[in-house]
């Protein structure tokens, strides 16, 4: 978000809004409810494959310490109360939140989980950057928009870095499959497979990300 901001002052110094300090301050507050909504589901719905992950078992939803039905009442909550506070910044602020919301919403909810589509998954995820960087534009209170290649490279940039990410959890997953002295694995490399098949998928599509970003002179 404060990239945007940046940015946005940078295109247009004039036009700044003259209580720019209370608006980043209620905008960084409705981006972390909207995002936290978002993480809430992402726990929920990844609760039964987290059980049969070496570390993830141990968070508070798989563990069973969370209340689901309290949790769905926490994501909604989240949800409202940041949008609400987008609108206090102002109209297109707001309407961000609400794409940044549904965003989470396909990437976590089937029948669409993105998450679990291979390309797909790191495409869908790092639209979050620009939909960021346009939250903090939006915050200055400009009337300009911001460049579509600068969204472009903001989101390939975000994608290469996914894409990473999903790499790692490939050799994570394979690392825990591997057997120690014993002769026993850490978890079950059968419910491990999907991860490990996944990233280098991912990986794969990092060097899309690459080619377009240089295509866009990023």
């Amino acid at each position: 978000m404060i990239p945007g901001i940046i940015a946005a002052i940078g295109v247009d110094r004039v036009h700044v809004a003259p209580n720019i300090v209370q608006r980043i301050g209620v905008g960084m507050l409705s981006v972390c409810l909207v995002a936290s909504s978002n993480y809430v589901v992402n726990e929920v719905l990844d609760a039964t494959s987290d059980r049969a992950h070496p570390v993830k078992f141990a968070r508070p939803v798989p563990s069973g310490k969370v209340n689901v039905p309290l949790a769905y009442v926490q994501w909604l909550a989240l949800m409202v109360v940041g949008v609400w506070l987008g609108f206090q910044v102002s109209k297109r602020f707001a309407a961000t939140m609400i794409v940044l919301w549904v965003m989470g919403c396909l990437y976590n909810i089937r029948p669409f989980r993105s998450k679990e589509l291979p390309y797909v998954d790191v495409l869908s995820e790092s639209v979050n950057n620009p939909l960021r960087l346009l939250a903090g534009w939006f915050i200055v209170g400009t009337s300009s928009v911001a460049p579509a290649s600068l969204l472009l490279s903001y989101w390939m940039v975000g994608c290469y870095f996914m894409a990473m990410k999903r790499f790692a959890v490939a050799f994570i997953a394979l690392a825990a499959c591997n057997p120690n002295d014993s002769g026993s694995t850490l978890v079950s490399c059968d419910k491990l497979a999907p991860t490990a098949a996944s990233a280098p998928m991912g990986w794969s599509g990092s060097v899309f990300t690459i080619a377009h970003s240089a295509a866009y002179g990023v």
